[in-house]
């Protein structure tokens, strides 16, 4: 088998600018190399989220010949890993001086175009990204980070969602928002007029859920702060209305992509709805996750944006939402054990989809890496 070398300016390669991750430890033939240290004859050279976000990267390869004699003769690959963000695109280009700048200095080195991979965790990167000779490739990073962080413990996942059976729970529903963006803001203003019963977090009203965190979930020493999940939450409340971080159906940038605010849910047996791009649950779908018309009235899904006070898709998604919320607490607790099978068909999907998606990634990065 031949190996993955990649040439990281960090300890690490899969993680992101937040320090979430990371997850080298999934690939099992990554050989991870640093500054100062001899390079193989083939490898891949790791340009992350922190070296675009600090723009510094040109700087870092010029003042280093062996990196730009191995670009120069195509011994080395350039990998631009975004694998935990969105990039803005106008017209099927990246949008940014940055990028601009990154392609030109590569260009002026002679590395093909087919020599470079940009990856981010948009489905529709190949739909967006224009430029047919630079690879692209999607990999969804914050689904793979929340599945190394629980991979050893689904079994007792799956023990406690067993446990939790026959009793009743006091929460309709459960609503994490950070940001304060415009759907969520108007969400939150619905959720909190409502007056229904309910677990939600918004940090710009000062809303939060956690006073502390248990030491369980969460320590100082872990950097994993957006994977933190209370269980509690979960198994006190009959589904999440997702806010994802996209919303907003943009000409020109088609953005389709999903963070750990829907992966949480899914590990954690819970039903939703999802405040994010348009056909976001037909993605889903098509992943082989279950959605869930036994309780909301879907057709949002493929309804405009629209404007920030004017979206027919908040507008269907409010309107679903007041008619679930007219229904007794304990109508909820019965039609929720009616898809039982469908939240463990997702939470044991989550697990399945990842190791499979894993092993062909590192297989894909391979190939790139010795071709």
């Amino acid at each position: 088998m031949k190996q993955l070398n990649i040439f990281s300016f960090n300890e690490e390669v899969f993680i992101d600018c937040n320090g979430n991750g990371p997850y080298d430890n999934l690939f099992n033939n990554l050989k991870r190399f640093t500054k100062g240290q001899e390079l193989p004859q083939k490898y891949i050279i790791n340009i992350s989220t922190l070296e675009i976000k600090n723009n510094n990267f040109i700087d870092i390869i010029s003042h280093d010949k062996k990196l730009i004699n191995d670009l120069k003769n195509k011994r080395a690959k350039i990998l631009i890993n975004r694998i935990g963000e969105f990039d803005s695109f106008l017209n099927g280009k990246i949008l940014g001086e940055e990028y601009e700048r990154l392609f030109t200095f590569l260009d002026e080195l002679g590395v093909p175009k087919n020599n470079i991979l940009y990856c981010n965790f948009n489905y529709l990167i190949n739909d967006t990204f224009n430029d047919t000779q630079i690879r692209v490739k999607y990999h969804n990073f914050t689904r793979f980070n929340l599945y190394n962080i629980n991979k050893d413990k689904k079994d007792s996942m799956l023990e406690f969602f067993n446990q939790q059976k026959n009793k009743l729970r006091e929460n309709y529903y459960l609503s994490y928002n950070h940001q304060g963006k415009p759907h969520r803001k108007e969400i939150v203003d619905f959720l909190e007029k409502s007056d229904i019963k309910g677990l939600l977090s918004a940090s710009w009203k000062n809303l939060v859920l956690d006073g502390s965190l248990g030491e369980e979930n969460w320590t100082n020493n872990n950097s994993n702060l957006y994977y933190y999940h209370n269980r509690e939450h979960f198994f006190n409340s009959y589904f999440s209305i997702i806010t994802e971080s996209h919303f907003a159906d943009t000409p020109g940038s088609l953005n389709l992509g999903f963070t750990e605010k829907t992966w949480k849910p899914i590990i954690n047996f819970h039903p939703f709805c999802i405040l994010g791009a348009k056909n976001s649950l037909s993605k889903l779908n098509e992943l082989g996750f279950e959605t869930f018309t036994e309780l909301f009235d879907e057709r949002y899904d493929d309804l405009e944006s629209g404007t920030q006070f004017d979206s027919p898709r908040i507008k269907h998604i409010r309107s679903d939402l007041e008619r679930i919320f007219s229904k007794p607490i304990y109508e909820l607790d019965d039609i929720y054990y009616s898809m039982e099978e469908k939240v463990v068909h997702n939470f044991q999907h989550f697990f399945k989809l990842c190791e499979t998606e894993i092993n062909e990634f590192e297989d894909y990065l391979i190939n790139f890496c010795n071709s």
